[in-house]
C-alpha cells in the first residue's frame, strides 16, 4: 500500500496482492489436507481456518497446536 500511495505505484499492489491471495489460499488448501491426513477434530481445522484470518494468528496455532502433531526425530532427543 505504501507504494500505491507515496509512489504511486499501482501495479505494485496488483503483483503483492496477488502473491498474498495465493498464499492465503495454500493455507487454506494444506490445513483442509493436514486435517484430513492427521485425522483432526473439526475443533482443530476451524481454530485453523479462523487463525488465517487473524492478524498473526497462523504463528500462534503453529506454536501452540502444530507442536503435538509433529514427533520429534531420534535425534533431536527429548
Amino acid at each position: 500500500m505504501p507504494l500505491k500511495y507515496f509512489v504511486d505505484m499501482p501495479s505494485a499492489v496488483t503483483i503483492v496482492g496477488g502473491m498474498h491471495g495465493g498464499l492465503f489460499v495454500a493455507y487454506i488448501v494444506m490445513s483442509i489436507l493436514l486435517a484430513i491426513l492427521f485425522r483432526w477434530p473439526i475443533w482443530r481445522l476451524a481454530l485453523a481456518l479462523l487463525a488465517s484470518v487473524v492478524p498473526t494468528g497462523t504463528f500462534w496455532f503453529d506454536r501452540y497446536f502444530l507442536a503435538v502433531q509433529i514427533p520429534k526425530s531420534p535425534s533431536e532427543g527429548n
